[in-house]
């Protein structure tokens, strides 16, 4: 939550906390993120005034137009500003561009069941290691 700017680099965001929710409903996501935005020293009141944004993956509990987290946050905090996170909304759109191209679709396929092969049989993610050049060291 806390942002500092430097004039060469921009500002700069990292990771506050982690989260357990007890319900994946709107209210109870909201609960759980305002009460660890609390115990960090963030009062509402100031929130009020310094929250600007808020950004979710697409889902309608996160994002939906009437009862949602978003919905809900705003109506508390009128200075937020809401987006559809930018790191998700690119993650789709290569989903979406993948299923169009048969050939990348099935060497795609092609890599996840060569994944799920090795990465369930300890056997074989041992010999895995005794490939030259391979690199991987099984820890």
């Amino acid at each position: 939550m806390r942002t500092t700017y430097d004039d060469c680099v921009g500002p700069v965001t990292f990771f506050l906390d982690v989260i357990e929710l007890h319900s994946t409903t709107a209210e109870g996501v909201e609960q759980a993120l305002l009460a660890c935005l609390t115990s960090h020293g963030l009062t509402v009141e100031l929130l009020k005034d310094l929250w600007i944004g808020f950004g979710a993956d697409g889902g309608s509990v996160m994002l939906g137009n009437k009862s949602s987290v978003a919905a809900r946050l705003t109506a508390k905090f009128p200075k937020i500003v809401v987006w559809h996170c930018f790191n998700h909304r690119l993650e789709l759109s290569v989903a979406d561009a993948i299923k169009c191209c048969t050939q990348v679709n099935h060497f795609k396929a092609f890599l996840d069941l060569l994944y799920s092969t090795y990465s369930m049989s300890p056997k074989l993610l041992r010999e895995l290691t005794v490939c030259p050049g391979f690199g991987y060291s099984a820890k």
